[in-house]
């Protein structure tokens, strides 16, 4: 899934929530990919929005320290997650795409 078709993992934890008469977008999203090697994590999610099975979110993060702008792409294919797809670019111009090999997107 990384850019040299290396073993990258992620984490996504991201969800809109009610408080009082708000809605907040709230969680996370983690990115590693230990042959290039960089490993992200979000600081601020500001952007979540969804069309059918597929999820955009964007926002703020660190990318091996360093501050970056960050968008997700998440398809939820169904089970197996096989068959569902994620990518991810950073304004210091890493991207990654592809299909999971193991675990399942899951968007409701």
């Amino acid at each position: 899934m990384g850019p040299h078709e290396s073993a990258a993992s992620f984490d996504l934890g991201v969800a809109l929530q009610k408080f009082k008469k708000k809605t907040k977008i709230i969680g996370n999203v983690m990115f590693d990919d230990p042959a290039t090697p960089l490993s992200f994590h979000s600081t601020k999610v500001t952007t979540l929005t969804f069309n059918g099975n597929q999820a955009h979110i964007a926002g703020r993060g660190k990318a091996n320290g360093a501050n970056v702008s960050f968008t997700v792409d998440a398809i939820d294919n169904g089970y197996p997650g096989t068959n569902d797809y994620f990518s991810i670019h950073l304004s210091n111009g890493y991207s990654a795409s592809g299909n999971p090999v193991t675990g399942d997107i899951t968007i409701h």
